[in-house]
């Protein structure tokens, strides 16, 4: 079938964007909401390297009439301040070139550390916060194109531990999940 616009959906991220551990390519979850939403989806991530540098926001921000940029790089961030410092600076850039453009920020999927590890579920938490602080702020400052979700919510919340490989990345099971809560999330912002 046709796509429903020619416009791109960009989502930006880590190997979990990139589809890490999953047991084919079709299964990564960009590529199954690409069999949701009669569109295409451009996979930029990157395996231990979506740490939010300006210099991707460029180049992602030179792709030409996106329908929506999706900012999923939480995971590879490591201290809070990291993703304090370079979430503000990525949105801005991307808002320079595309000031209507919606941007949805999505905080980091539940992993087995949250249950086991209080400083790292802490840690997990403090990200989370600064994410939704930012989106909230640029809201308040009349940006009413920029969204939030939250990860912990993807994956569902019965035996979420069932969707990782290790601990971290999702199976196809997960893939398939994170897919299923982020489309009707998609089709909302898309108006499709």
């Amino acid at each position: 079938p046709a796509y429903a616009s020619s416009k791109p959906v960009i989502i930006y991220g880590t190997s979990i964007t990139q589809g890490g551990c999953a047991s084919r390519p079709g299964m990564a979850y960009t590529n199954i909401l690409s069999r949701m939403i009669p569109m295409e989806f451009v996979n930029l991530g990157f395996s231990g390297n979506g740490k939010g540098e300006p210099e991707l926001a460029h180049i992602i921000s030179e792709i030409d009439d996106p329908a929506l940029i999706i900012l999923d790089y939480e995971g590879n961030t490591g201290e809070a301040g990291n993703i304090a410092r370079t979430l503000p600076a990525f949105i801005q850039i991307l808002r320079e070139r595309h000031p209507e453009v919606p941007i949805l920020v999505v905080s980091r999927i539940s992993t087995a550390e949250d249950q086991f590890y209080m400083k790292r579920r802490e840690l997990n938490d403090r990200r989370r916060l600064i994410q939704i602080e930012n989106v909230e702020q640029r809201r308040k400052e009349g940006d009413h194109n920029i969204h939030f979700v939250d990860g912990l919510k993807l994956l569902g919340n019965d035996s979420a531990e069932e969707c990782t490989v290790d601990g971290t990345h999702p199976t196809d099971l997960g893939f398939l999940r994170i897919a299923q809560s982020l489309a009707p999330v998609i089709k909302s912002l898309l108006r499709l």
